[in-house]
């Protein structure tokens, strides 16, 4: 976990229960912090306060940026990481998934 200056600020931002998380996050802030908190999911297997923090910034952040449909295999990592460790927080990454693959299907089926 020791990467650059810009990924810990942004551990430190969410992270550690900090008295103020964003409320508001661009498309491309809140892939970076997606792609970073896998990363750190992966080093928290023994954490389970870690764990259960990561959950509850999981949803924020899932819920907080517009995403895309080529972002459902990030979406759904996290959802099968949440999922395998009974986090009622997997509910609103499977949400977000579900939309996604509806606007996915109505586009492909109706463009032309």
């Amino acid at each position: 976990m020791s990467g650059g200056n810009d990924e810990v600020k942004t551990l430190l931002k969410w992270l550690g229960y900090p008295k103020t998380t964003p409320t508001s996050l661009n498309y491309s802030d809140g892939k970076k912090t997606l792609e970073l908190f896998l990363q750190v999911w992966e080093n928290a297997q023994k954490l389970p306060l870690l764990q259960k923090d990561l959950a509850e910034k999981i949803a924020i952040v899932t819920r907080l940026v517009p995403w895309k449909s080529q972002d459902i295999d990030l979406l759904q990592r996290h959802y099968n990481n949440l999922k395998a460790g009974n986090f009622t927080q997997a509910d609103v990454v499977e949400s977000v998934i579900l939309n996604l693959k509806g606007e996915k299907w109505f586009l492909q089926h109706n463009s032309g």
